[in-house]
């Protein structure tokens, strides 16, 4: 909606997404549609990424995810529902999942091969309209000597040499292609 409304005053908009964006055809498709993309033109090449990514192992299997979740609710008693229980919980099933990885590695994970040639290629098209996915997972990988998540972690860059901090290379040359 954001984008939509500031093109619509004629503000100059691009978006930045941590890689799991390409996890899901919602969000991906309304913030490429925003930007004014073809949705037809990438679907097929988003469709075999997301493929590729969803065929490699995950982290847990079925019956890991099973054991440390009943590992987990047998240190629950009676009363409310803990709520480091759930977070612990919630965290297992992320686990389950490949993108848990992608998320983390970024474009690393995507598989060799074709699945490598069609990831640049999807990542190329969405970089045209203005949508840039960050290709080391999040934001965070930009510096993983830096702990934490979020404002948290900027904060700790933050005080960093930026400008000249060798960790910090790849996330001058994303900021560069922002700004072409």
């Amino acid at each position: 909606m954001v984008v939509r409304a500031l093109r619509a005053a004629g503000v100059p908009v691009c978006a930045v997404t941590d890689f799991d964006v390409l996890n899901d055809e919602n969000p991906l498709r309304p913030i490429y549609d925003s930007l004014g993309g073809n949705w037809d033109q990438i679907e097929a090449d988003w469709r075999n990424v997301k493929a590729a990514i969803e065929s490699k192992k995950p982290e847990l299997s079925a019956g890991e995810v099973r054991k440390e979740i009943e590992t987990v609710l047998s240190d629950v008693k009676d009363g409310s529902f803990p709520k480091a229980s759930a977070q612990q919980i919630q965290a297992i099933l992320r686990r389950s999942s490949p993108w848990a990885t992608a998320k983390t590695v970024g474009k690393a994970f995507v598989p060799s091969g074709d699945p490598h040639t069609t990831y640049h290629r999807l990542i190329e098209k969405l970089a045209k309209q203005g949508l840039f996915v960050v290709e080391v997972g999040e934001s965070e990988g930009f510096a993983r000597s830096v702990g934490g998540h979020g404002p948290q972690w900027v904060n700790e860059v933050l005080p960093k040499l930026v400008a000249r901090d060798p960790e910090l290379n790849l996330a001058r040359e994303f900021v560069k292609r922002l700004l072409q």
